[in-house]
């Protein structure tokens, strides 16, 4: 954990040249069955099982707990961040690191809507600073798993983040408030969850009363458990990938 380190030992992780990995979350609404803090307890809880097993490849940076989710707001407790603060917030923890010396940079969210400004993010840290910064946007071995395991769509308070609670919390879940609700305007094109060609991000409340898009009801902790396996051994492979992974030199050509 990079927070446990004093700067002596902190200087030793970069000579050794770990991999930084930083959890962005968001505090919100996940329906009436889940708590506000459902994404950063959970990407922790996925953080701090990589660093078990890959301990000698990364390091684990506190998670930014707010991200980017306006379209949340409509119901109580969601806490929502300029998208222009969150990317500039982001890019002074990256350009601090590079500037230390840390030369690989790994950016996860499990709140989707932080995605396209932590690419932005990783973008703008490569070319300031020279230092090799990716965001994370899904692995094929988890979403395989997901595509099979889970009976319904993935989007948000839905089957599979209520199962990955149960396994990772079950206490905090509340089962019998689950409802299943669904967005009745999807098509080929546009639908929740990811991989959809086309990108619209509605106000949340348009379609949905809960706060739940998709089923938890059929959610489960033995699913959880086997998500939460899949998405932490693809993270540990991509880890180390990573940090073997040559930084290749720009070549001016003019």
């Amino acid at each position: 954990m990079y927070a446990d380190l004093t700067w002596p030992e902190l200087r030793e992780a970069i000579a050794a040249g770990k991999v930084i990995l930083l959890p962005v979350g968001t505090v919100e609404q996940h329906g009436p069955h889940l708590p506000l803090d459902t994404d950063n307890f959970s990407a922790m809880a996925i953080c701090d099982e990589v660093g078990r097993r890959a301990s000698e490849d990364v390091l684990i940076m506190p998670i930014v707990a707010y991200g980017f989710n306006w379209h949340h707001i409509d119901f109580p407790g969601t806490i929502g961040i300029d998208a222009t603060h969150l990317i500039n917030y982001l890019l002074d923890i990256t350009r601090s690191l590079a500037y230390h010396g840390f030369s690989k940079i790994l950016l996860l969210s499990v709140h989707g809507s932080n995605k396209p400004f932590l690419d932005v993010v990783a973008r703008k840290t490569v070319m300031d600073t020279g230092s090799l910064c990716a965001s994370i946007e899904s692995f094929p071995g988890a979403s395989q798993l997901a595509s099979g395991l889970f009976k319904s769509p993935t989007a948000h308070a839905c089957e599979s983040e209520t199962s990955l609670m149960l396994h990772l919390d079950e206490g905090r879940v509340q089962m019998d408030k689950a409802v299943r609700e669904m967005d009745d305007l999807q098509s080929e094109f546009i639908y929740r969850g990811g991989g959809a060609p086309v990108n619209l991000m509605e106000w949340w409340s348009a379609y949905t009363t809960s706060g739940v898009l998709g089923d938890p009801t059929l959610a489960t902790a033995e699913k959880g458990r086997q998500y939460f396996e899949a998405f932490v051994e693809s993270l540990v492979g991509l880890i180390k990938e990573f940090r073997a992974r040559p930084i290749r030199p720009r070549r001016d050509q003019h």
